[in-house]
């Protein structure tokens, strides 16, 4: 029996239930409305890693299309993170959101000229390992966002005077922890020359995003008047 790609199918799996809880009992404004977008791309990107190893879709195609979930991940992601800490210093972030967006386009036009250079190497139960053309400089706009998303948090939490603020974006800090150790990782790894697991990060990363989309999700809870089941059935016979 094909177990590869299987550990995906669970993460993905999972991340559909968070996505049908937050659908639910969460507000519906802004910063949840991209926090179940982000949500959702971890989960499509799991089942396309599924499809990809599992059912031997492996044509360039499917690599193009799992590379065209992903890319648009750390652009949206830091997108969110601003929001959430109400455009940490304005008008210098507003230009990375700029940035970090036509980047994404960038790489999403370009690979898709270049699909026939995509090629899964290797599968596993854990992870998929892939072959794509401008490796270096996708990995610098796959992690730059993340890196800097994490520091604006860092520093709002040791200005921030409001403890219910600091609360919440703990939450996200704690989630971020998975996201930043598999980078720092693969670097240990490449100054070793261990590459066979370091170029397989992107999609380490996303199994350990797992834990972020659920960090993620606590903050959405925390960022909606709907708490709980009870005060899902109040709000919707109109009880105040």
């Amino acid at each position: 029996m094909n177990w590869d790609g299987i550990i995906s199918l669970l993460i993905a799996s999972i991340e559909a239930l968070l996505i049908f809880n937050l659908l639910i009992f969460v507000d519906k404004n802004k910063i949840n409305y991209l926090i179940i977008v982000l949500i959702f791309l971890f989960a499509l990107y799991q089942f396309m890693e599924f499809l990809i190893c599992n059912q031997e879709l492996k044509t360039q195609v499917y690599p193009y299309l799992a590379f065209i979930i992903i890319t648009l991940i750390p652009a949206l992601n830091f997108i969110l993170i601003n929001r959430v800490i109400k455009n940490y210093r304005n008008f210098s972030v507003k230009l990375f959101e700029i940035l970090f967006s036509l980047s994404a386009v960038f790489f999403i036009i370009y690979y898709g000229l270049n699909s026939n250079l995509f090629t899964v190497e290797k599968c596993t139960v854990f992870y998929a390992t892939y072959n794509y053309p401008l490796g270096f400089l996708y990995g610098a706009y796959y992690y730059l966002p993340i890196l800097l998303s994490f520091l604006m948090l860092l520093d709002v939490i040791k200005k921030s005077s409001d403890s219910s603020q600091k609360k919440k974006l703990k939450i996200l800090v704690m989630g971020y922890f998975f996201i930043i150790t598999p980078p720092i990782i693969g670097f240990i790894l490449r100054l070793f020359e261990l590459k066979e697991i370091s170029v397989s990060m992107e999609s380490i990363l996303c199994k350990f995003a797992f834990f972020y989309a659920v960090a993620i999700s606590f903050y959405a809870l925390n960022n909606s008047k709907i708490k709980d089941e009870r005060n899902y059935l109040k709000y919707l016979s109109g009880y105040k």
